[in-house]
């Protein structure tokens, strides 16, 4: 990690947003088709009063599972077709693949 001081050469303004949508993932082992993925169960979470209060909610509701506090940030494809980039601000997204809902995609983590 490098720590470099910063100088702001311009106006600070208040944040844009003092209430983001936070989101959290939660993943469990399971076993497909005799390989580890990882199942997993995504939430928004809407009007926390602070990170600390959204990671505390993913804390509580972890129930032993992998679990990762996120930052969605709004990204363009080459296409120029926006999606929600993600900021992981506590936890962890396991590496491996990664099933969905009730459809059998697979997903990997960044």
């Amino acid at each position: 990690m490098n720590v470099e001081k910063i100088i702001v050469r311009h106006n600070v303004y208040p944040p844009e947003d003092i209430n983001p949508t936070y989101y959290v993932f939660f993943w469990a082992e399971v076993l497909f088709d005799g390989e580890k993925h990882y199942q997993r169960e995504s939430f928004a979470l809407e009007g926390a009063a602070s990170v600390i209060e959204a990671n505390d909610w993913r804390l509580a509701h972890a129930q032993g599972r992998h679990s990762a506090l996120i930052l969605p940030q709004p990204r363009k494809n080459f296409l120029g077709m926006e999606y929600p980039g993600l900021i992981i601000l506590a936890g962890e997204y396991p590496e491996g693949p990664e099933l969905t809902g009730s459809f059998q995609g697979q997903f990997f983590s960044p």
